[in-house]
């Protein structure tokens, strides 16, 4: 026996290390640790505790594995990782390839390093002709032990050029055409996807849309994922990957992965599928290859009123004149970025105006959709005196979407929902400071009949210009008209024309910010 002496920690506990050697390696022994008093007697009923090990278990990792496509004569690295049976890495044991069972035919052979790796080869027996179907058998014996056996653990088949005849993908939902292989150029529809707003892409989608026109097609129910199963003429890994800088567009072997988790390539064995998923609204492209033959597919994302998640309100500041109308914008996204188009029921915002500002309709409030840019345009009134007003937005009594009810959990790495905004408006001054009134008539112009009109303005100085707007029947938009009076020391002036016709007649100053009422001066 060995004695260790051990403090304890605040937790009154105390962590012991042993290391096995010698006959301690042997299946059959134990290890017995009792807690001994300081004369050495056990404490307790000194049955202490007793570990046993368990009988050596080696796993072999093969790389590549399963099944592929070589050219007839070509020589295939292959890796084998040795670990034990907890999964740690197995160093200094000696791995050896076979063709066929490990009572065939001997290959070569390496010892695995640090990492438990072992770096063989194979290729084809000398003489073969294509094609040629071998397998490959797999040991590691350590250093003191019995060997492990991966028995046929690769299968190579061997062609004349090391292409495979024809690659076919066919996806769920069923597209058009149904199955897309390496010789389709032309895809009539192909699936379309919905974001995984809520943090996971693990439903199928049964929709599908239209390629040409991007338009969806009627029927199906909306999911995260589209599937791919890929089938290779000659069985071998089919790797699917999307553009090189992409963003937004993923690819995964299980059919349940974090939005998080995506990965923008992934190889799957034949006859295993391939799921599809993206955070970026838009069509994307995914293109399978195995065996010198490749596949193109097509997916469409799409977002969900479901999926609001951001609002905003643009500009954050602006000012405006007394009286004055003007705009802000509504903004709703997703988690990623997308514009949300809403729903009455889903995502709708109530925008709400205090101070010196009033809504549409002189209102103080109102409820709003966005539409397919994600945006609504908001129409401020400023009010009658200078001063500050405020916009204030957030989720409408009626909205459904989940990250705007109370209690939400949002998806692992996810930022925190925006569930409200604001904006500030600066109202510069007071309604009625410049005004235009007029008055006409029908009179003698320069002896022919015409009209007359009379106008009263305020807040105006001595010689501004006044600009005539005319349109007489049949017409359908004003003309400008080219003489301009000018308001004299009173704020009047005065304005004529020949005409016999009914004549419609509004005036503005220069700028066109000021616009008197619209008068009708009738027929001569």
């Amino acid at each position: 026996p060995a004695i260790v002496n051990v403090n304890t920690d605040a937790n009154k506990q105390a962590t012991i290390t042993a290391t096995l050697s010698g006959d301690a390696l042997l299946a059959s022994s134990t290890l017995t640790l009792k807690q001994v008093d300081v004369a050495n007697a056990p404490v307790g009923s000194g049955l202490g505790v007793v570990v046993a090990q368990t009988l050596g278990v080696a796993v072999l990792t093969v790389s590549p594995d399963d099944s592929v496509v070589a050219k007839l004569g070509d020589t295939i690295p292959v890796t084998v990782t040795v670990t034990d049976q907890f999964g740690s890495p197995q160093a200094g044991w000696i791995v050896r390839a076979f063709r066929g069972t490990t009572a065939v035919t001997f290959l070569n052979q390496a010892t695995s390093n640090a990492s438990g790796e072992a770096a063989l080869s194979v290729t084809s027996l000398a003489g073969s002709v294509a094609p040629k179907l071998e397998q490959y058998s797999f040991t590691a014996t350590p250093t003191i032990g019995t060997a492990a056996t991966a028995d046929n653990a690769l299968q190579v088949t061997y062609t004349a050029d090391g292409t495979i005849a024809s690659l076919s993908v066919t996806p769920t939902p069923v597209t058009s055409p149904a199955t897309i292989t390496d010789t389709t150029t032309t895809l009539v529809t192909a699936p379309l996807i919905t974001v995984p707003f809520d943090g996971t892409a693990d439903t199928t989608t049964g929709q599908t849309y239209t390629v040409a026109t991007g338009a969806a097609v009627a029927g199906g129910a909306s999911g995260e994922v589209a599937e791919f199963l890929v089938s290779p003429s000659t069985p071998t890994p089919v790797t699917a990957s999307v553009p090189v800088g992409s963003t937004g567009i993923y690819v995964s072997a299980t059919d349940s992965t974090l939005w998080s988790a995506g990965k923008t390539t992934v190889t799957v064995g034949a006859g295993e599928k391939v799921y599809v998923f993206g955070t970026k609204v838009g069509e994307q492209t995914v293109t399978f290859t195995a065996g010198g033959k490749s596949v193109t597919a097509k997916v469409k994302v799409k977002t969900s009123s479901d999926a609001a998640y951001n609002m905003a309100l643009t500009p954050l500041t602006q000012s405006l004149a007394g009286g004055a109308i003007g705009t802000a914008t509504l903004t709703v996204t997703d988690v990623f970025g997308n514009p949300v188009q809403t729903t009455d029921d889903t995502g709708k915002v109530t925008v709400s105006a205090s101070g010196e500002v009033l809504l549409a309709g002189y209102q103080t409030s109102a409820s709003f959709n966005t539409g397919a840019s994600g945006t609504a345009t908001i129409t401020v009134i400023a009010g009658n005196s200078a001063g500050t007003g405020t916009l204030s937005a957030g989720p409408a009594a009626s909205n459904t979407a989940p990250a705007w009810i109370s209690p939400y959990t949002k998806p692992t790495g996810a930022p925190d929902p925006i569930t409200s905004a604001a904006a500030s408006i600066t109202v510069t001054g007071a309604v009625g400071t410049q005004t235009i009134v007029i008055t006409g008539e029908r009179g003698t112009v320069s002896g022919k009949p015409g009209i007359i009109v009379d106008g009263l303005t305020t807040g105006f100085d001595e010689g501004d210009m006044m600009v005539p707007y005319v349109k007489f029947p049949g017409q359908t938009s004003y003309t400008q008209g080219t003489a301009r009076p000018e308001v004299d020391a009173e704020g009047e002036f005065t304005w004529q024309r020949k005409t016999g016709k009914k004549t419609y007649v509004y005036f503005t100053n220069e700028a066109g910010d000021v616009k008197s009422e619209r008068i009708i001066i009738p027929a001569n």
